[in-house]
């Protein structure tokens, strides 16, 4: 779950959860009756049980997270604004909240219990007051200038598996709701210039990432962190609500012993096949994420497949919540700040947004978005088509499936780099004949302004070819910026 970010920024996500049993305020509320106890907050009474019978320790809190001791969060939310985080305790509520570093949470619900999310927004900072100084050279001219700009939102965007087309035109496709995410795609950003000599347009490569995987985040850990309390590697998501076996206390549940020590099992497949590390999970995985009734509702920052964004991020520090000391590069350029890969960025001027200020922000301008083609994949062309069944694989006589609809499903698109010579006439638009040159789609343009962020239009198709048939994927950036 998400909110766009394109014209109001994110200050905050507040989370609250449904541990089940008795809603607060109930006349039913436990425990002296044996029921479940109940919290006391004001804002869900009658509607939510809001008492975390087994909370998170607090190393395992949400990097840089609140958490409130009422759902209410009344006597929490300075505490939030001003920037400081409250780790879990053992009198916290259902309820958190988390910071801007996080942009999508996880959420896994039961039938006939409520769950709450809101999405604190916010617009862009103006200039003045929150001005940050840019150094540009103008198209024509031959000496570069300064100027002050307000803050923007950066450039986000998606790749996406571009298994259908129901469009003649490509220009006017959008995302099938069956089409799935790509994740760990290469990404790279260019900006727009000028050469010396003001006139000769130009395009530099100013920073690069990957786009997120679910699998990654869910089933691994912290780079280079071990958890303060427990010696092991801290992961990424941490559940509560699983209790232990010991007798009298919250929630005992005979599953204890099935969840015990048990690994994250792609890092096991990885540590088994891919000469990986075996990480334990901290308390014996007592609070490891897993999908059953066993942990009620869950709220948890996680990211789903194949979204990217500029400026690039290294990762967060589950010390403070905030971005890590790693300088990186791009290209062999140094970053120009610590957390990120971005070698233009400025510091982010908004001093009233204690979370963003003084964190990388990309400075007004044109820019190209780049998909790196990952291995066995290629960019679609606009001759290329699929409506109804599409192009169909002729198979040899003999042959496991087939008939109608096993065929292969080619998605076009204009793009804005890159040329082919088209070579058959079949079918989107008139003027796209035989034998003139047409461009790819492995690049988009996006143009940022201050005080917005940018989805970067849909971007590069891309086909997939492996055993001699065709599976499409499409690039599909929608970025955010200025």
């Amino acid at each position: 779950m998400e909110a766009d970010d394109t014209r109001y920024k994110t200050t905050g996500i507040h989370a609250v959860y449904d541990a089940g049993g008795p809603a607060d305020g109930s006349t039913y509320c436990g425990p002296a009756n044996g029921a479940r106890a109940c919290g006391t907050s004001t804002a869900y009474t009658y509607m939510a049980n809001t008492f975390e019978t087994v909370p998170l320790p607090a190393d395992l809190s949400v990097p840089g997270a609140v958490y409130c001791a009422k759902a209410d969060c009344s006597a929490e939310a300075a505490g939030f604004a001003a920037g400081t985080a409250k780790p879990s305790s053992s009198t916290v509520s259902t309820d958190r909240i988390d910071p801007p570093w996080v942009t999508a949470e996880g959420w896994s619900g039961l039938t006939g219990l409520s769950n709450w999310i809101d999405f604190g927004k916010a617009p862009y900072a103006f200039c003045p007051p929150a001005c940050a100084t840019v150094t540009f050279t103008p198209a024509g001219a031959t000496t570069p200038t300064t100027t002050q700009v307000a803050e923007n939102g950066g450039i986000y965007g998606l790749v996406q598996y571009a298994s259908t087309r129901p469009f003649d035109d490509a220009s006017q496709m959008i995302q099938q709701p069956w089409e799935p995410n790509v994740p760990n795609v290469t990404i790279n950003l260019y900006q727009k210039g000028f050469a010396a000599d003001g006139v000769t347009p130009t395009l530099t490569l100013v920073d690069t990432t990957q786009s997120s995987s679910w699998d990654n985040w869910a089933q691994e850990f912290y780079p280079n962190y071990t958890d303060s309390a427990t010696g092991t590697p801290l992961p990424y998501m941490n559940c509560p609500s699983q209790g232990t076996d010991a007798s009298g206390t919250p929630n005992q549940d005979l599953f204890y012993f099935t969840l015990f020590d048990q690994p994250n099992y792609l890092d096991r497949y990885n540590s088994l096949h891919n000469g990986g590390t075996l990480h334990a999970l901290p308390y014996n995985s007592q609070f490891k994420c897993y999908d059953a009734m066993k942990i009620n509702n869950q709220f948890q920052p996680a990211p789903y497949d194949g979204k990217y964004s500029f400026p690039s991020s290294l990762g967060i520090n589950p010390a403070t919540g905030k971005l890590v000391s790693t300088v990186g590069s791009t290209n062999g350029v140094t970053a120009t700040m610590a957390g990120t890969n971005c070698t233009i960025c400025v510091a982010n001027p908004d001093s009233t947004d204690k979370y963003r200020y003084g964190t990388p922000m990309l400075p007004p301008g044109k820019y190209v978005v780049q998909v790196i083609m990952p291995p066995g994949y290629e960019v679609y062309k606009a001759e290329d088509k699929n409506l109804l069944i599409g192009d169909n694989f002729i198979a040899p006589v003999t042959q496991q499936f087939g008939g109608l609809g096993t065929g292969i499903f080619i998605i076009p698109r204009p793009g804005l780099r890159g040329f082919h010579v088209r070579r058959k006439r079949r079918g989107i638009q008139p003027h796209q004949l035989p034998g003139r040159d047409y461009g790819l789609c492995d690049e988009r343009g996006t143009l940022r302004r201050p005080r917005l962020s940018r989805l970067s239009l849909r971007a590069a198709p891309l086909r997939f070819m492996q055993r001699r048939q065709l599976k499409p994927l499409r690039w599909e950036p929608i970025a955010k910026c200025c």
